[in-house]
């Protein structure tokens, strides 16, 4: 009697795809139940497939996934769009800012942890794109997927000597995770100085949840871009590809997209 392979249902957001040969996509999917999923889409490239149009970069999708008998990736036995955050797609910007968000999930995530907060934050943050408020959306998601795993920056005592930050000038130490003092500041290799109002929207931003993403000035998100950025890349040892990608766009004007993301950046 033939074994079927065991398959399930769940729901996902795409996080990356890739071909492989002339027909196959490979797919990295990120879902509430099982966390993050490599799979193969058979045939799924070829023009017409009726699977490959609900396989797009960012787009959260309804699966059947089947597992093989002897083992390796699972395969898509079914997918449709439950949501494709098209609005995100009409600019070059939109397109890097979520795809910046899934580079994060993707490094700093295993395969198979399930971690339902993220995801739901995720889908959260790619509404919020989708509606126009990129930058507060991201830098939220950068911050809250660092308390999600365990990374969260120390914003009120001094990491070397526990001063009370309160009123001193913060400096951010990434190799410590957190503020210190001036004094210990000068002792650390590298420091980013931080504003007051940019020690108080890390902290709104730490403490806020899905419904309440503080509204951030222009200055401040230029601040916490550049403070997260230096944090992330501490931790994963390596830039992000997609934030390198996000500082070429920025430096030229923007132009439409074609709603229609295929590879990463």
């Amino acid at each position: 009697m033939t074994q079927i392979p065991h398959s399930y249902k769940v729901e996902a957001v795409v996080l990356r795809r890739s071909r492989v040969g002339e027909a196959d996509l490979r797919l990295t999917l990120f879902t509430p139940t099982v966390g993050k999923v490599h799979a193969v889409a058979r045939s799924a490239a070829k023009p017409g497939s009726k699977t490959g149009g609900h396989l797009d970069l960012l787009t959260r999708c309804s699966l059947l996934l089947a597992q093989p008998r002897y083992g390796g990736m699972d395969v898509v036995a079914q997918a449709h769009t439950i949501h494709s955050f098209l609005p995100l797609r009409q600019s070059l910007e939109g397109i890097g800012q979520g795809l910046y968000m899934a580079e994060l999930v993707d490094r700093f995530l295993p395969e198979r942890l399930e971690q339902p907060q993220v995801y739901y934050l995720m889908l959260h943050a790619l509404h919020r794109l989708a509606q126009g408020d990129s930058e507060s959306a991201v830098r939220h998601f950068e911050v809250q997927i660092l308390v999600a795993l365990g990374y969260s920056p120390e914003l009120y005592h001094c990491l070397g000597c526990q001063a009370d930050m309160e009123r001193l000038p913060g400096f951010f130490s990434p190799a410590r995770g957190g503020l210190v003092c001036p004094r210990c500041g000068s002792q650390e290799a590298v420091t980013r100085a931080l504003s007051a109002p940019g020690v108080q929207a890390l902290r709104r931003l730490a403490g806020a949840d899905l419904g309440a993403v503080p509204k951030l000035s222009p200055e401040v998100c230029d601040e916490l871009r550049g403070l997260l950025r230096s944090y992330i890349t501490y931790l994963l040892e390596r830039d992000v590809a997609s934030a390198q990608f996000l500082d070429s766009i920025r430096r030229v004007p923007a132009e439409p997209s074609s709603g229609k993301l295929r590879t990463w950046p």
